[in-house]
């Protein structure tokens, strides 16, 4: 669990990965393109688009070593109750 925003540019691999984390995420394609599967949805994100991950949800990816992406970790998002 994080409890702030962190901020980061990564690069991934072809080798396909998956996992998922306590926290939301946000990946900004900078260079390149990530294929990325979240929920069972395939696509192929690049400049000008951007993933969306919530928290605790399963995700797969891999896109070429040479790629980059600006990647936002955020808490994650609780839903807010009216009183």
């Amino acid at each position: 669990m994080i409890d702030k925003l962190s901020l980061s540019i990564r690069s991934y691999s072809r080798i396909q990965e998956q996992h998922a984390h306590s926290y939301c995420q946000l990946i900004f394609p900078i260079h390149g393109q990530i294929d990325i599967e979240i929920s069972g949805n395939k696509q192929t994100i690049g400049p000008k688009r951007l993933a969306i991950i919530s928290n605790n949800e399963f995700h797969r990816f891999s896109a070429h070593e040479n790629a980059r992406f600006l990647v936002a970790d955020l808490p994650a998002l609780q839903p807010k109750v009216a009183e």
